[in-house]
């Protein structure tokens, strides 16, 4: 090799050096555009292990940032783009102390919010049961009332419900109206019942008695309570397939 030869050699490895040396270095832990999680050897030595900040002071920037934290419905990178912060800020406020204290303030409030006015509360629980219960009673008061009714074996209870089907196929098709026992309703009624007493500490499962109630038992006790309405015996009679289904739907006690 000739002099000039290991001269240009050495030029273009210097030349290369250099360029290696200038090419910008990438933080191996900050991820501007991704949303890769990161390894905690990668977060080790890089811009997510940085000290916080040592005195916090609070903004209108970072109380909304902290309340956007809080109910999680933005992601990361929107809350952070709505605080004109990059990720790695919001990542660094998120482990402050001050800041995740302020989003567990949020949270505990909404969370006391909701146990005072939602179901979480059993007053509430018990007001709404018997609301619904009162519909119901509502609902069979109405239909009691229906002058179409009132020649109907049965139709003075207001558990029956008038409904329409089609006999026959074709050109001899016709429709026909017939009253059924509204066993969803009895049923709703019952379970509304049960649940408030529970609900009270009044209910008592009689765990030791192997013993059902017969179909047959829950026909006089109706027929019974609604003595006044006449042919309610045969009504309930013609509906013991439905009752018997009703029956085995609700838990034992």
């Amino acid at each position: 090799m000739t002099s000039d030869t290991k001269i240009n050699a050495r030029s273009n490895q210097s030349a290369g050096n250099t360029a290696t040396e200038k090419r910008p270095r990438t933080d191996k832990g900050y991820r501007r555009n991704t949303t890769k999680a990161l390894s905690p050897d990668e977060i080790t030595g890089s811009v997510y292990s940085q000290p916080y900040v040592t005195e916090w002071v609070w903004d209108p920037v970072s109380e909304t940032a902290a309340l956007e934290v809080a109910q999680n419905k933005l992601s990361d990178e929107r809350i952070a783009t709505n605080a004109g912060v990059d990720r790695v800020t919001l990542w660094r406020w998120k482990h402050q102390p001050e800041f995740a204290a302020r989003v567990q303030a949020h949270r505990d409030h909404w969370a006391k919010e909701l146990k005072d006015l939602g179901l979480a509360d059993k007053r509430n629980r018990i007001t709404t049961a018997n609301d619904d219960f009162l519909r119901t009673s509502m609902i069979i008061a109405e239909r009691a009332a229906d002058p179409a009714m009132q020649h109907v074996p049965g139709g003075r209870s207001g558990y029956l419900v008038r409904q329409q089907k089609t006999v026959g196929t074709g050109k001899n098709a016709e429709t026909v109206e017939e009253y059924v026992f509204d066993a969803a309703l009895f049923k709703a009624r019952e379970s509304a019942r049960m649940y408030v007493a529970k609900e009270l500490g009044q209910w008592v499962e009689r765990q030791e008695s192997k013993q059902k109630v017969s179909i047959e038992e829950v026909i006089a006790i109706v027929s019974a309570e609604y003595s006044d309405v006449p042919n309610m015996r045969e009504l309930l009679t013609a509906q013991i397939p439905v009752l018997t289904k009703m029956m085995k739907s609700l838990p034992p006690g």
